[in-house]
């Protein structure tokens, strides 16, 4: 509930009757890949939720030793549904990386400046 924000909708939405369990599937992007993400699914978007947050590496080593680490970086949440139900798609940023841009949503401004170096009441 922390990452994608409280209450969803369409979460509460069961196509088969099944009890709900979210999956999910992080995909690191290191500094030199390529920054472009695309959708997964045929699904249809029906809230956006931005976090205003930090810019802290997502570098494996780092997620390992800083609990919540999605959580406290900034971060764009896309919620709606597909052909099974719920879907959720997020982009967080990260140091260097930190532009999030929704191709249909002109409204979105991220990138907030990054705290470097960090201390602890910055993460």
């Amino acid at each position: 509930e922390e990452f994608i924000g409280k209450d969803p909708v369409y979460l509460t939405e069961s196509k088969n009757g099944s009890s709900k369990c979210l999956h999910y599937v992080v995909l690191y992007l290191a500094p030199g890949d390529y920054h472009h993400f695309h959708s997964p699914a045929q699904w249809a978007v029906a809230q956006r939720r931005h976090f205003p947050g930090s810019l802290i590496s997502v570098r494996p080593s780092l997620v390992q030793k800083i609990p919540g680490l999605y959580n406290k970086n900034e971060r764009v949440v896309l919620n709606g549904h597909w052909k099974h139900g719920f879907f959720s798609f997020a982009a967080v940023g990260a140091l260097n990386v930190g532009s999030i841009k929704i191709a249909f949503d002109d409204e979105v401004i991220t990138n907030k400046p990054s705290s470097f170096p960090f201390t602890p009441d910055t993460i």
